[in-house]
């Protein structure tokens, strides 16, 4: 019971200060300094707000640290490849 009085005074006082005051947000991707950035999101109103504030550098770092990396190929002098691979050392469990 509480809790519904509570929520009464809550949207009473946002609507005498005249604006949403962001009660629900949702998670949304949207576009910051060129990059998709997390963003929270006022269902009411449609104020968004970064989830981390960065500067436009930080944001480009970010994207290249996680970007997919293509593998690199080298040639190898012969045409024949050899696939044994060494055997991982076992350990002896311990008792």
């Amino acid at each position: 019971m509480w809790d519904g009085v509570m929520n009464v005074i809550f949207r009473l006082f946002q609507i005498c200060m005249g604006g949403c005051r962001h009660p629900h947000t949702l998670r949304e991707r949207r576009p910051l300094h060129g990059v998709d950035v997390l963003h929270f999101v006022c269902e009411d109103c449609g104020y968004a707000a970064p989830a981390v504030d960065r500067t436009a550098l930080e944001h480009q770092r970010i994207v290249e640290a996680g970007a997919v990396k293509l593998p690199r190929s080298h040639q190898v002098a012969t045409n024949v490849v050899e696939l044994r691979r060494p055997r991982p050392r076992r350990r002896a469990a311990a008792m």
